[in-house]
């Protein structure tokens, strides 16, 4: 049945299409008797419309017919600064390290990975979720630093945290919220940024120092 409804519609379509192109055409006599008569025939029932779709098919194989294609544009939307996401705010709590919540505003990049299925190319959220955080080094995160240095350090490795990554409007309103539970640091790095095509977290247009932290836990959760 759907079938039949789709063929109905497409030997319609293609009917149409006859209409406004054919005026061209008229002139010369480049359509086919015979096409002329399955227009008929096919109206009045005489043929089915899988043999009528044909012939419209020949036409359009042959350069006779030519169906307009319309220009498709992607829609824009206009979003002012106070409704879309303008920055990162990250929270760290708990364990033995963290006696109480430490929130840090300068974090310029946030990234959750995502583990690839090469076969179908769809991504999947990880069963140990891990982000990192990029930003340019600054006195506001010596805590973290500190943090990273017993873990590189010989000694007992502080106790999984908590980290809360809030993404917000120009507005300051919440976004998003990403909860990660259960938490170790398991990559820091302070590099030299000095590709002149990448985008700039200052103002200027010269080398920066930025610094990447990686962090894995047990589990999250996105509100």
């Amino acid at each position: 049945m759907l079938n039949k409804k789709f063929s109905g519609i497409l030997a319609i379509s293609l009917s149409l299409a006859i209409i406004s192109t054919i005026g061209v055409y008229a002139e010369t006599s480049t359509i086919p008797d015979w096409v002329k008569n399955n227009a008929k025939w096919w109206s009045e029932g005489q043929i089915g419309e899988m043999d009528y779709i044909s012939s419209l098919q020949y036409l359009i194989n042959q350069g006779i017919i030519q169906i307009p294609i319309t220009e498709v544009t992607a829609a824009t939307i206009s979003l002012s600064d106070s409704e879309r996401a303008k920055s990162f705010v990250v929270h760290y709590s708990g364990g033995d390290y963290f006696t109480e919540t430490i929130t840090i505003y300068t974090y310029t990049q946030f990234f959750h990975f995502s583990e690839t299925i090469d076969s179908n190319d769809i991504s999947f959220f990880q069963d140990t979720p891990t982000f990192l955080l990029r930003s340019l080094p600054s006195h506001d995160k010596s805590v973290i630093y500190d943090l990273v240095n017993k873990y590189v350090n010989a000694g007992a490795k502080p106790e999984r945290f908590d980290v809360r990554v809030e993404v917000l409007a120009g507005d300051g309103k919440v976004i998003q919220t990403w909860e990660y539970r259960k938490c170790d640091v398991t990559d820091y790095a302070t590099f030299v940024n000095d590709d002149e095509d990448e985008y700039r977290f200052s103002d200027n247009d010269e080398a920066e120092i930025r610094d990447v932290l990686v962090i894995q836990c047990a589990g999250f959760s996105l509100t």
